[in-house]
């Protein structure tokens, strides 16, 4: 009986919590804190909130099923406004060690998730200029959650994003604040 049972409880569990790979792509929006950014004397006035895509790749050991370990690609794109009028755009890229463990992972999955710089491009465009920032090291700490749908999983993650960006002879940007994304992912 426990063997017909193990059995039909294997064929009910949906792939993709035992997919050994997994794609994801997502699109969200980052909210910066309202103390993570002042004005000074720079030529900044107001920095607002960023919105942008990622695509996730995850492998998960097959004897660790619970932990994923991979990469992020993430583009996401910042409005700001200059003190001496007009409008520009900062632009973020940077791939990312992503890391994941999932408490639960049948039909719904929760867990943490976290990325951690490998590199990253900021590049600013303003009315009368366009540079490439220094960004330090950026990392986020989240919460996951979804439901795996035979091959395919919805999910969402939300979680706190850290991030500054030193820019010569202007104010740094500080990109620290909440994130959310909706995620759509595949696996086998």
């Amino acid at each position: 009986m426990k063997k017909i049972f193990l059995a039909v409880l294997l064929l009910l569990t949906p792939l993709s919590s035992q997919a050994l790979f997994e794609f994801r792509a997502g699109y969200g929006n980052n909210t910066l804190d309202e103390d993570s950014y002042t004005a000074g004397s720079g030529v900044l006035a107001d920095l607002d909130k960023g919105a942008g895509f990622n695509i996730d790749f995850l492998f998960e050991p097959p004897l660790i099923t619970d932990l994923g370990i991979g990469l992020r690609y993430e583009v996401m794109k910042y409005d700001f406004t200059l003190n001496i009028g007009g409008n520009g755009e900062a632009e973020m890229k940077r791939l990312a060690l992503l890391v994941d463990y999932k408490f639960i992972d049948f039909f719904a999955y929760f867990g943490v998730i976290g990325s951690f710089d490998i590199t990253n491009d900021v590049k600013t465009t303003s009315p009368n200029s366009v540079t490439t920032d220094d960004p330090k090291f950026m990392w986020s700490a989240g919460l996951e959650a979804g439901v795996n749908l035979g091959l395919l999983s919805l999910g969402a993650e939300v979680g706190k994003f850290f991030g500054t960006v030193e820019r010569t002879g202007n104010n740094d940007l500080e990109l620290d604040g909440l994130y959310g994304k909706v995620l759509v992912g595949f696996g086998f």
